[in-house]
């Protein structure tokens, strides 16, 4: 098996243009609880179709190890510590396509979220775009 291909978010538009303070952050869970238990290591893709991102913010797409139990299934366990991102700024004209790829341990749950930054004068902060984890290299069990 070569890998496989998991939606986080089809298509939609990101828009943090309410943080207003230079300085402002805000956090947006796109997806969680996206079982990784059975693969080796993986891809963070994101296409993005428009941006309205002035230099003075950016939007950054990032995965985090997540440890669901069934023991307290309201409590949330999520690590600080990234796995992979994407920052999408003005750095690039869209439409295209930015890959970023994910620690070897992953752990068995990640999460995806959207950090929105604004370093500076209010203004538009908002891209379109879609993620996907590409997953590869599926644990083995020998007999």
């Amino acid at each position: 098996m070569a890998g496989t291909l998991v939606e986080i978010v089809p298509m939609r538009k990101l828009d943090f243009g309410f943080l207003s303070a230079a300085g402002a952050v805000a956090d947006l869970i796109l997806k969680q609880r996206v079982d990784v238990s059975e693969w080796r290591a993986g891809a963070l893709l994101v296409r993005v179709k428009l941006i309205d991102i002035p230099a003075t913010g950016s939007i950054t797409i990032k995965a985090l190890a997540e440890g669901p139990t069934t023991d307290d299934p309201g409590a949330v366990f999520v690590s600080p510590i990234e796995l992979g991102s994407v920052i999408v700024d003005d750095s690039f004209a869209a439409p295209y396509l930015d890959v970023g790829s994910l620690s070897a341990n992953c752990g068995s749950h990640v999460r995806v979220i959207a950090t929105g930054r604004r370093t500076s004068a209010p203004g538009n902060l908002s891209a379109t775009l879609a993620v996907d984890l590409c997953l590869k290299n599926p644990f083995i069990e020998l007999a």
